[in-house]
């Protein structure tokens, strides 16, 4: 029955497929394959969208190969399809397949993944070309086919393989017949786990195919797709590749042939045992120099992975040294082809495939060949691999880790001595050395241990210092072996030192009594181990100091005022404050430690540092400057171990204290008083002064001190006016000095010249000159009247002017009853007398009281009063040296805007009048002169200005300003004279 519906069905779908062929353009099919629930994805087909061929000779086109490991991965990575060499084949070579040939444990493994179809041949053979010993049966005749290996080994050479021999134990040679099968109106040639997988993606994974009379759906082919072709070939042992399985009597859904083993054959399964190399590394030699070159120096040998598998041999590489390395890889139980593999980590690497037994020692030099200076260690491995005589590798070996330390470069860097102060005072390294100490000198040492690795070890330091005793180096420090650093597992490297200081503390460096050349330097021992190996690291330098015989001087005493500014020691200002700077010299190639000593010879606190060669200037002791016009000052230096005065370890004795002379000058100083006007001729002036007192001593009238005040014409050199005063001034104060003298005439506006000299005793001090302006006694007098029809261009009738007064006060110190009184003087100009103007022509002014009014164009008088005033709270002073009275007047008129110009005023004279003075205005001829006010002014009050000046204190001239306003314009003379005037 199942023949005869095969022979039907392949009829029909003959002629479909003739009918296909001539309407229908093949496409490639693709789908994403990512429905795992089986609820299907794809489209439905057209009408002739599914079919196969009629007999198992014709459908079965041929068989894909492939070999999968024990573990299921497919070896090589490659999968092959046979095409047997039948009519039906050759057409299906050619046909669209997978895109992606895979087997059936990949398809299985990946069937949620995307696939696609496409014409392709890519690792396609023909039966014709292969050289079985017998032709592809169909799947019937596998079982007996499968078992001729000159049938498999073809297979296997094309998968890469070999053949037989070749594989290993658990690798299988899976068979997976090959059908045709039109999918969607697209011929394919497809295995059964394929067809699976887009049966899935068009009708679901949970769907056995379905059952249809029309090539339009699945069910057409499904009984061949899902029943018929998975039972042709199927493993019911699926040897942990996937479920075993028995013969189908239904279809079975599309999950289960792809899941199970339906269309799959497992043609060969590999039981023979593996051989197992020990594939072992034993150890690791390190060797300097040349390539394979030994001379029996090896660094050592390692036999593990830390410091402790280290066997010493000759030396340790280091920074620069060169290396290489020898590598034991012991022999095999049997000869077997190996792949020896030797490293370094961060480095070169190498390898080579050898007959084990006959090559054990593998001689490499890798990268670094150097030793680099960051490198602490170096870690080499090495691997012996089992492998293929192509080199496949067969097994992998252990890794073997070798450590081979890197010894440090341990630096004894230096020896440094230090003042007292902290400073360097002299160093000695590997370029030499610099500074130098001196007998007498307190030093203190360090010792400085570094590297130049920039990584950081672990190491043993000790030190030893020495001085020449005068027959041999003698330690200095006596406990123990005399190290005086004694110091373990410091840590070093080129950015990490260690600097230890000496267990010898601060130590004075003595004079030796049997000079010779060690006598003048120290010897330092360094000693260094590497604290992984002590035995075989030690290292040892020496470096020596020179010592010198110092010498120091006073080189000069300088004097420092308050403001820090130096003062001659010969012109000292007595009760100044000064700081006396003494200035230290070190004759010595090297720094010195000093101190200093007063005036008093007590010590400036501190020790003071002086550079070679150099000085340096220390403040000692200030001192107010004594009222002694010739004192001195005693300073000394001497070093700062020894006591004052000693000067054993110097090469000179005799500089290190002296004393200079200073003197200072008189303590009072005169300061002029600047007056504040010029000295006018024909009248009486006063000079005054201040005199200061410095010190701290009174100067009463007992003390004879005196001031000489003398004035000089400058034209002729004729002394004007000269006097002598005795004057007093108390300690730390100021007093006034008043000279009184008369201006004479004929001066001519030159200056004077005005002296001032103290006299203590016989001798003449602080002399003092100046030179002070004159000026002439000029009268002015205002032109007549030109009876101006109107007033100047531009004039402006200006605003009332304003009085002003003037007083002065001042202080001066009196002695009374053997004490100083300071005495408050004051005095002003009066300005509450009788102070006039009147009409002194025309007929027609009027009076009222005190005030009158005329016409502009008359003539007027004015009258102004002249005294002096005390000033409340204040004494009076005597008149002379205290104070003159107003010398000089003149009068500013409103017509002018009260300017103070020639043509413009009118000088005043003095008239008496019952002991009163009077300031009115001089006569012309026989009569009284008059001011006329133009004719123009405008009417109103017109005011007149007189100025009073020349009244001279000790605080300079007073001047002050008096207006008088008791005359009113109203019309003007023409209306006197001329009837019927506009």
């Amino acid at each position: 029955m199942k023949k005869k519906y095969i022979r039907i069905l392949s009829v029909f779908l003959a002629l479909i497929t003739t009918f296909l062929s001539l309407a229908i353009t093949a496409y490639a099919l693709s789908w994403d394959g990512s429905s795992a629930g089986g609820g299907g994805a794809g489209t439905s087909a057209g009408p002739n969208g599914y079919a196969i061929m009629t007999t198992d000779d014709n459908c079965m086109l041929g068989y894909r190969f492939s070999v999968v490991d024990k573990n299921g991965n497919t070896k090589n990575g490659k999968v092959i399809d046979v095409y047997r060499n039948t009519s039906y084949a050759n057409q299906g070579f050619n046909w669209y397949k997978f895109s992606t040939k895979c087997n059936k444990k990949q398809l299985k493994d990946n069937q949620n993944g995307g696939f696609s179809t496409s014409k392709t041949t890519a690792n396609c053979y023909k039966e014709a070309d292969m050289g079985f010993a017998q032709s592809l049966p169909v799947t019937s005749g596998m079982s007996s086919w499968q078992n001729d290996t000159r049938n498999l080994n073809p297979i296997l050479s094309k998968l890469g393989i070999g053949g037989i021999s070749n594989l290993k134990n658990g690798d299988k040679v899976l068979v997976e017949p090959i059908y045709d099968v039109r999918l969607e109106s697209v011929w394919h040639s497809l295995t059964v786990t394929e067809i699976a997988l887009y049966g899935k993606h068009i009708l679901g994974a949970n769907s056995d195919g379905g059952a249809s009379k029309t090539s339009e759906s699945w069910g057409f082919i499904s009984n061949y797709t899902n029943k018929h072709f998975p039972n042709a070939l199927y493993t019911p042992d699926g040897q942990g590749l996937w479920t075993g399985v028995g013969a189908l009597s239904k279809r079975a859904t599309f999950y289960t042939i792809i899941n199970s083993g339906y269309g799959v054959g497992i043609a060969y399964t590999e039981t023979k045992p593996d051989f197992t190399p020990n594939l072992s590394v034993y150890c690791c030699e390190a060797w300097p120099g040349d390539l394979s070159v030994r001379n029996k120096n090896h660094y050592g040998i390692s036999y593990g992975s830390s410091f402790a598998n280290w066997t010493y041999g000759n030396g340790y590489p280091k920074t620069d040294s060169s290396i290489w390395y020898a590598v034991h890889f012991p022999a095999e139980t049997e000869n077997c082809y190996v792949k020896q593999s030797v490293w370094v980590v961060g480095g070169g690497s190498t390898s080579r495939n050898v007959w084990s037994n006959s090559n054990t020692w593998y001689d490499v030099k890798l990268n670094p060949t150097t030793i680099g200076n960051g490198t602490s260690y170096i870690t080499v491995k090495a691997r012996e691999d089992w492998i293929e005589s192509n080199g496949t590798v067969k097994k992998y070996g252990a890794e073997k880790t070798f450590y081979i330390p890197i010894k440090p470069v341990v630096t004894r860097e230096s020896i440094t001595a230090y003042g007292v102060d902290g400073a360097v005072q002299a160093k000695a390294d590997a370029n030499g050395t610099t500074g130098a100490m001196y007998f007498g000198q307190k030093v203190t040492f360090k010792y400085k241990f570094g590297g130049t690795n920039s990584w950081v070890s672990s190491n043993h330091l000790r030190g030893q210092s020495y001085r020449w005793n005068g027959t041999a180096w003698d330690l200095i420090y006596k406990s123990g072996a005399g190290e005086d650093v004694y110091v373990d597992n410091a840590q070093l490297g080129n950015s990490k030192t260690y600097t230890a200081n000496s267990s010898v503390g601060s130590y004075v460096i003595p004079l030796n009594s049997n000079e010779n050349a060690n006598s003048y330097k120290m010897r330092f021992r360094f000693r260094t181990y590497w604290a992984s190996d002590t035995t075989h690291t030690g290292e040892e330098t020496n470096y020596y100091m020179p010592i010198l015989k110092p010498d120091v001087e006073l080189y000069d005493i300088k004097l420092v005022n308050e403001y820090g500014e130096y003062v001659d020691q010969q012109k000292l200002e007595v009760a100044d404050t000064i700081t006396v700077r003494y200035v230290y010299k070190n004759n010595t190639d090297c720094t010195v430690y000093v101190k200093g000593y007063n005036n008093d010879g007590t010590q400036i606190p501190g020790t003071f540092a002086i550079p070679a060669g150099e000085t340096i200037e220390v403040d000692g002791y200030s001192f107010v400057v004594p009222n002694n016009r010739v004192f001195g000052i005693w300073g000394g230096v001497y070093l700062d171990t020894v006591s004052r005065g000693n000067t054993e370890y110097e090469t000179d004795g005799n500089n290190n204290a002296w004393v200079i002379i200073c003197k200072s000058n008189h303590p009072v100083k005169i300061t002029p008083i600047i007056p504040n006007a010029p000295y006018r001729e024909k009248t009486r002036v006063i000079s005054s002064f201040y005199i200061k007192n410095q010190s701290y001593d009174d100067y009463t009238p007992s003390s004879e001190l005196q001031m000489r005040f003398i004035v000089y014409n400058l034209t002729t050199g004729n002394q004007v006016y000269t006097e002598t005063k005795t004057v007093i001034v108390p300690a730390r104060d100021k007093n006034l000095v008043a000279f009184s003298w008369y201006v004479p005439q004929g001066l001519n506006s030159e200056y004077v010249k005005v002296y001032a000299e103290i006299i203590d005793g016989t001798k003449v001090y602080n002399p003092n000159t100046r030179y002070r302006r004159t000026t002439p006694f000029v009268y002015y007098n205002t032109p007549d009247t030109t009876y101006e029809r109107e007033a100047p261009s531009g004039f402006t009738k200006p605003d009332e002017p304003q009085s002003t007064k003037a007083y002065t006060t001042w202080w001066e110190y009196k002695y009374e009853d053997s004490a100083f009184k300071k005495v408050n003087y004051g005095i002003g100009i009066y300005q509450g007398f009788k102070k006039e103007t009147t009409p002194a022509t025309g007929a027609t002014a009027t009076q009222n009281g005190s005030n009158w009014t005329m016409k502009s164009g008359y003539g007027i008088s004015v009258m102004d009063c002249s005294i002096m005033t005390s000033v409340t709270n204040y004494e009076t002073p005597s008149y002379g040296t205290g104070f003159t009275v107003p010398q000089y007047a003149y009068s500013l008129f409103p017509e002018y805007n009260y300017q103070n110009a020639s043509g413009k005023i009118t000088t005043m004279k003095t008239k008496s009048e019952n002991y009163m003075s009077h300031w009115v205005f001089p006569k012309i001829g026989d009569v009284d002169n008059v001011h006329y006010t133009p004719v123009w002014y405008p009417d109103g009050k017109y005011s007149v200005v007189i100025v009073q000046s020349d009244a001279w204190t000790p605080m300079g001239m007073l001047s002050c300003k008096d207006v008088i306003s008791n005359i009113t314009l109203s019309g003007n003379m023409y209306d006197d004279w001329y009837i019927g005037r506009k």
